[in-house]
């Protein structure tokens, strides 16, 4: 189930450089592999995310 609120969200957070505190970033952790949603948010921010995951080597999945 994707968190906005576990320890993996907040490291995924940290990494990509979004902001925990805003929930806007949603995880979930399976099989060694970090999927990536964002919560809700303007087109550009979903941009945003989708770069910042690329670079860091997660997998974005879009919007929830």
């Amino acid at each position: 189930m994707y968190s906005t609120e576990s320890k993996t969200a907040q490291e995924v957070c940290s990494k990509i450089g979004f902001s925990f505190e805003c929930k806007f970033v949603s995880v979930l952790s399976r099989n060694g592999k970090i999927y990536v949603k964002g919560t809700c948010g303007k087109s550009h921010e979903f941009t945003a995310l989708k770069r910042a995951c690329e670079q860091a080597g997660f997998i974005y999945k879009g919007k929830n």
